[in-house]
């Protein structure tokens, strides 16, 4: 696997403040621990394709409307766990179960390379949490992963699977309450996909496929979350909430066909949609923490595809310094799911310098449809 890694550690002092009990006896209440994001490393497949070879391999060569879309797209290249015999075998659903099991040698690099660059014990580690909607897995992944790099037999494990897109942000939420009610132990966490899986040939008709087979890459990204003594330049969760359109279910998601293989679909009109739940999201988070989206200095948005892109920066008013990190991430990557919004947090972070009080965020969009975003401040 090629290794992409970033790390940094940090935590935040916790204090204690006296309060008055109905009965009038004094009580001591110690502030809940902040959770910070101590540590990330992202792992990908060894195989790298150029986006107009992928253009070749799946078929499109001779169809002008798909020659279109993947020079438009914005991505230069992308990461996917096929060679290119696996091509020929795209279609078949014996071959596309066989490369779910990808997912497993995928996330236990990323683990294995943010343990490596923060160099968390063994004994530290509380919590795994696994984020993943690639294929179905019994035992967990996170099972599989924790006897393979030898973890605690006592880790308290999470899996998290159907939140596509979006699956970050359950995944820092779930990390943060362990956090605060635990201060002393360490969140492994790793979000990791295979969007290969969803790929294939199709008839130049069908639009959907074709953008599905133009966006999508593999990818894992894990991190270490945790609370301790303050350090310049790490980011500490404030707050992540969700927002859901509720009657824009079929925005986007995974089916399964009569001959048994899986496949994407992606509504045409998810840019929009989800722009404006990003809109609302953001500023109903925003007032409740009494800011503005002035205050925001960094952000590390969803590179879900060029319109997701372009029609949040327009609907927010972000300049393009604040976008492109996440154009970035897409050129490089495509849109890798679950990972996707950290690698943009991955990139900020190798192209900023966040100082000390400043505040961005991280956005995600996912099926449901469904918006999250985590309010993130510097120490």
């Amino acid at each position: 696997m090629t290794e992409h890694i970033v790390s940094q550690s940090t935590a935040t002092p916790s204090g204690s403040a006296p309060s008055w009990s109905p009965l009038g006896s004094l009580t001591i209440q110690a502030a809940p621990a902040t959770t910070q994001i101590l540590g990330m490393a992202a792992a990908v497949p060894a195989r790298v394709y150029q986006q107009m070879d992928l253009l070749k391999l799946l078929g499109y060569e001779d169809q002008e409307k798909a020659r279109s879309l993947f020079e438009n797209c914005a991505i230069d290249q992308r990461y996917l766990a096929l060679d290119e015999a696996d091509f020929q075998r795209l279609r078949d659903p014996k071959a596309q179960n066989d490369q779910s099991k990808q997912i497993v040698p995928l996330a236990e690099a990323a683990i294995k390379n943010v343990l490596a660059a923060t160099g968390v014990h063994m004994e530290q580690l509380g919590c795994m949490i696994v984020t993943t909607t690639s294929g179905l897995h019994m035992p967990a992944v996170s099972a599989v992963l924790a006897a393979r790099l030898g973890l605690p037999t006592d880790l308290v494990r999470y899996d998290l699977t159907g939140t596509g897109c979006v699956g970050a942000m359950p995944t820092l939420s779930l990390a943060d309450d362990y956090v605060k009610a635990n201060p002393n132990k360490r969140v492994l966490a790793v979000c990791a996909d295979l969007g290969s899986l969803v790929l294939g040939t199709a008839e130049p008709t069908d639009k959907e496929a074709m953008v599905v087979n133009a966006l999508f890459g593999d990818a894992a990204v894990g991190m270490i979350l945790g609370s301790g003594p303050s350090r310049p330049g790490i980011p500490e969760i404030v707050d992540v909430v969700y927002r859901q359109d509720q009657a824009f279910l079929d925005a986007a998601f995974v089916s399964m066909r009569p001959d048994h293989l899986l496949e994407a679909h992606i509504s045409r009109s998810l840019p929009d949609r989800s722009a404006a739940l990003l809109l609302a999201t953001l500023d109903a988070l925003l007032e409740k923490h009494g800011l503005h989206r002035d205050d925001l200095k960094h952000w590390a948005g969803h590179p879900g595809g060029r319109l997701i892109l372009d029609k949040s920066q327009d609907g927010l008013g972000l300049s393009d310094a604040q976008l492109a990190p996440s154009r970035e991430v897409l050129r490089q990557f495509g849109n890798v799911s679950s990972p996707t919004c950290l690698l943009s947090l991955r990139e900020l972070l190798a192209r900023e310098r966040p100082a000390a009080g400043d505040r961005g965020v991280i956005a995600a969009i996912g099926p449901g449809l469904t918006v999250g975003i985590a309010l993130l401040r510097w120490t």
